[in-house]
């Protein structure tokens, strides 16, 4: 009940921006500023829960949602107002089969399967990190728990400030643009992290350079490919356009983790390798996008 409570907050953020800004350049710019916020979730949300928890145990973990989620409805309520106009709603509600076909038609879209998977593979080399840091930083590099969350809290903030720049990037060179050098770097932030796995006795500060130069250019992807995905749709479809795009990036960011931890090894050689696979399948996955998509340049 919860989970489809707090799938809201991540489907309609995306379907309000796209009802309120049209083109991909100016949706992207937006989108920096929105994936600033639901980029670092996951990010803080370990580190948050777990002072929670060390503060009033885990059942003060579920008060602390429910005054979250309290909140969060009481803004809505007084300050958002509604973005789809009265012409574009449905009246009654279609049935199932007509928002399966839609879902059906989105998945044959290459404009947007293409930015929808690599941006969806992307934030699973985020997953990745998420689910082997504490690992890597604790058991193999020796790290304490006062030094790790400050490591986490870090690439964090890389994640943020890259989101921001990329907000005034992408009014000269649009998300297409950014992307042609962002997601090779990803790439190559990937590969340095594996390299350095590899490598007996890497300096510490290797390591947390390579994994916030990986944060730091996800900021860039995620904002631009969402950008590109929720673009050029018609009002009744953004928000089938934006529930697709939320399913695929935590199931393939679930697959990822999942695909991690059945190799029995979570050290940097593992964290680095998957989270090479991941960038290098996102490079690919744009790849099946038309040139000629509008103003996404």
């Amino acid at each position: 009940m919860q989970a489809l409570g707090g799938c809201v907050g991540v489907v309609m953020p995306l379907t309000i921006v796209a009802d309120r800004v049209h083109g991909a350049t100016d949706t992207a710019r937006v989108m920096s500023h929105l994936m600033a916020v639901l980029g670092l979730a996951p990010i803080a949300a370990p580190t948050l829960g777990g002072a929670v928890q060390a503060l009033v145990g885990w059942r003060g973990i579920f008060a602390v949602l429910a005054a979250l989620g309290a909140l969060a409805w009481l803004l809505v309520w007084r300050t958002l107002p509604e973005t789809l106009p009265p012409s574009a709603r449905q009246h009654p509600p279609q049935p199932w089969r007509h928002v399966l076909r839609g879902y059906a038609g989105l998945l044959t879209q290459r404009r947007f399967i293409a930015p929808a998977l690599a941006g969806a593979m992307a934030r699973s080399g985020m997953f990745v990190y998420i689910s082997a840091s504490a690992f890597v930083f604790i058991r193999h590099l020796g790290l304490s728990l006062l030094a790790f969350s400050g490591v986490f809290a870090a690439n964090a903030l890389a994640l943020v400030l890259s989101a921001q720049v990329n907000a005034r990037l992408v009014r000269r060179h649009g998300p297409r643009g950014v992307l042609r050098w962002s997601l090779p770097g990803l790439v190559a932030a990937g590969s340095f992290l594996a390299l350095l796995g590899a490598t007996d006795g890497a300096a510490l500060w290797l390591v947390v350079a390579g994994l916030m130069l990986f944060m730091g250019l996800l900021g860039f992807v995620t904002s631009n490919t969402t950008a590109l995905a929720m673009s050029g749709h018609p009002q009744q479809q953004r928000g089938t356009a934006s529930g697709l795009l939320g399913t695929l990036q935590f199931a393939c960011g679930a697959l990822a983790g999942a695909a991690l931890s059945l190799g029995g090894d979570t050290g940097p050689l593992a964290m680095g390798v998957a989270m090479a696979g991941c960038a290098a399948l996102a490079w690919s996955a744009l790849r099946l996008q038309p040139s000629k998509t509008g103003d996404g340049r």
